[in-house]
This record gives structure tokens, C-alpha cells and sequence, in this order.
């Protein structure tokens, strides 16, 4: 049996891979045949080299010439020469002849193309959806052919209900083939950490620096505001992405006591010193820092999107701002500090809703699942 997972995503690494890629190490160790089709960015991610030391195929796609070239066809709808040329993805199913392709998808629309591609050429596939936006919607053009990729999945899996509510009102139909997931974090058990010094209050953000998806200018804009400028705090950024711009801002807005931390792979070294996460993001999945930081016994400041409220429910193990703009963040935040010697308590209460809902080992569930699938 073999399985090619084709990863849509646009960088070189991201949390919407660690699903699809340890799925793919463990059913490599249960004796499928796995090979992934991924993008190539110049580098090597040591992730990706640990793919290919436990036995997954790597399938680089470099040809973007060609892939522009069959967009445009696609676009144009020019089919008579579309059927003499492949795009990469198409390439790589033709080469590896799967039983099964698994899309992971950074968004949900990012690869109903390649779907309906797998259904006409008859082969079985299913798709991950990482994350969803009401910023982005299908068109008459499109909207039946997004909805028939989907419900000719063998399963479309969706990290959050949010998303998966969203999509269905976004295709205007029901998805009988639809399951929930959760996602993997970077934690090997659950630890046990003291609180930190409270001299100075460390909050921190923990995504990367992307102003549309993560709201990088909410949180600037919040942070400048003059409630802060007395405030005996510090304000980590932790993540890589738009630094240049985001100091830029920083500057420009006059945010408070800020520091850009980089990316930091260890996650209790981060809540070693940290009372809070903030989260700003305009749309999200279900994202690992918030699921991360609750296990890790941290209480935190959200927007009301997606997975946030799945998991926070506000004034009982953190607190949710309505929107994602500064004013509704801002009044959050100010509901947070008021109650910031609360923050301790609240976090074992977020670290027991975590355990009590959230599965110890996401990527064991979402390989049951996929085995499920393939052998129905």
C-alpha cells in the first residue's frame, strides 16, 4: 500500500506540517510504502531530512515555470492543451502511482484542483484542512467544483469545528464525510512548570510574524497604547516571519518593552518565563502555541476566531476578544491585567480543559482514522 502526501503550504516549514509529516513517519514504521510531494525553497528543513532518514520519499517541486504555464491553461480553460502537460503535483501521482493521496492543505481551497484531478484519474483521496477564513470565499465559478472535491474525498479532516462549520456555509452544502481532528504539538508529555518570577510580567506571543493571518498590527497597536507605557512588563515575540517590518512598526507605533525572541524550538523554555500567551490572529485552524501554553499551565488572551473559543472560554481559563481589531483586543487585554493575579489559577484551569478534551497523542487518532479510510 502506498500513500503520497502533497503538502500545499508556501514556506519551507510551518505547524500545518507537523500532522501530515509525523503521520507519515509512523506509517512508514507500520510498513506503508510513503512518499510526500513538498515545495522547495532553496534548503533542505531539518525536518525534511528527518523524513527522508525514517524512509519517506521526498518529491521536490521545482519546476514553477511549468506550474505557471498550467495554471494559466487551467484559468483560460484551455483543456485541449492543458492534457498534454503536468503540472508537478500531477508529475509526482503519475510517477509514484499511489493507492491513496493525502492533500494538506494550508487552507481549504489551496488543492480542490489536484482533488478533482485524483477523482477523474480514479484514484482515492483525502484532504487535511489546516486552517479556514472567511476572507476568502469560493465564487459561482467555482463553488461546485470546490464542493465535489470535497464530497468525493474518501474523509476531509478538519483541525477545528470553527473551520469546518465555516466551510459548509461557504459551499452551502453538508459534508457527510467530514471529521474533526486534533492537531499534534511540540510537547513529548505533559510538563510540570512552576510559575515564573512575577518581578516583571513576561507575556508572550508565540506565531509567526504575519500581519494578515497572525494580526502582527493588532498586537503592536495594543501594546503602544498608554496604559502600557508604566506597566512593569515585557512583551517576547517569539517567531520568525515579516521581523523587518514588524520592528518597523514597533518603532513606528512606539509599542512597549519589546523583544524579538526568534523562533525558539523548546516550548517549556518558553513558559519557563512567560505568565501569558496573546494571540491576534485574524483566522486561524486550531493553532499549536495556544494548545502548547495550556498544557504547559498558561492562561491567554485570544480572538474570538476559529479554534480559540474551542478551547478559551473567556473570564473561566483565559479571555476572548470579540474581533480582531485593536479595540476589542485592547479591551481583552485590560480584562486580563485587571484579573493578572489570577493568571496562576487560571492556567491549571486551562491545563485541565486541555487534558480533558484535547487527545495526548493527535497523531495516533488522525492515522486510525486515515487506516480506517483506506481499508473501508
Amino acid at each position: 500500500m502506498k500513500i503520497l502526501f502533497i503538502t500545499t503550504a508556501g514556506s519551507p516549514w510551518g505547524g500545518s506540517e507537523e500532522l501530515w509529516s509525523q503521520a507519515a513517519v509512523r506509517l512508514v514504521h507500520k510498513g506503508y510504502k510513503i512518499a510526500a510531494s513538498i515545495g522547495y525553497y532553496g534548503t533542505v528543513h531539518p525536518k525534511i531530512k528527518r523524513l527522508i532518514d525514517e524512509g519517506v520519499i521526498i518529491k521536490y517541486r521545482k519546476s514553477t515555470y511549468r506550474d505557471t504555464l498550467c495554471q494559466a491553461l487551467d484559468k483560460f480553460q484551455l483543456i485541449s492543451y492543458r492534457g498534454f502537460i503536468k503540472n508537478s503535483y500531477e508529475e509526482h501521482i503519475y510517477q509514484e502511482k499511489p493507492d491513496m493521496v493525502v492533500f494538506s492543505q494550508a487552507t481549504c481551497f489551496g488543492a480542490y484542483n489536484l482533488m478533482l484531478y485524483c477523482k477523474n484519474k480514479k484514484i482515492s483521496y483525502c484532504s487535511i484542512s489546516q486552517l479556514n477564513t472567511e476572507y476568502g470565499w469560493p465564487t459561482d465559478t467555482n463553488v461546485d467544483d470546490i464542493a465535489e472535491a470535497f464530497k468525493s474525498a474518501k474523509a476531509a479532516f478538519f483541525v477545528s469545528n470553527s473551520n469546518l462549520k465555516l466551510f459548509q456555509t461557504q459551499i452551502a452544502e453538508k459534508l457527510n464525510n467530514a471529521i474533526v481532528i486534533p492537531n499534534p504539538f511540540n510537547l513529548n508529555s505533559v510538563p510540570e512548570l512552576n510559575w515564573p518570577n512575577e518581578d516583571i510580567i513576561n507575556i508572550a506571543h508565540v506565531a509567526r510574524l504575519d500581519f494578515t493571518h497572525k494580526g502582527t498590527d493588532i498586537l503592536l497597536k495594543c501594546f503602544a497604547e498608554k496604559q502600557w507605557e508604566q506597566r512593569k512588563f515585557k512583551l517576547n515575540i517569539y517567531g520568525m516571519g515579516n521581523t523587518k517590518l514588524a520592528k518597523k512598526l514597533a518603532a513606528y507605533c512606539g509599542t512597549h518593552n519589546i523583544n524579538f525572541k526568534g523562533h525558539v524550538s523548546n516550548v517549556t523554555d518558553i513558559w519557563n518565563q512567560n505568565h501569558l500567551l496573546v494571540l491576534t490572529s485574524r483566522y486561524e485552524g486550531m493553532p499549536l502555541s495556544l494548545i502548547e501554553a495550556m498544557y504547559c499551565g498558561r492562561t491567554a488572551v485570544v480572538t474570538d476566531v476559529a479554534g480559540h473559543s474551542e478551547l478559551v472560554k473567556d473570564g473561566l481559563n483565559g479571555f476572548v476578544a470579540e474581533a480582531a481589531t485593536q479595540e476589542h483586543f485592547s479591551r481583552a487585554l485590560e480584562s486580563a491585567w485587571e484579573r493578572k493575579k489570577q493568571w496562576e489559577s487560571l492556567g491549571i484551569i486551562a491545563k485541565r480543559t486541555i487534558k480533558d478534551i484535547y487527545s495526548d497523542d493527535p497523531v495516533n487518532i488522525f492515522i486510525t482514522k486515515l487506516i480506517e479510510v483506506i481499508h473501508h
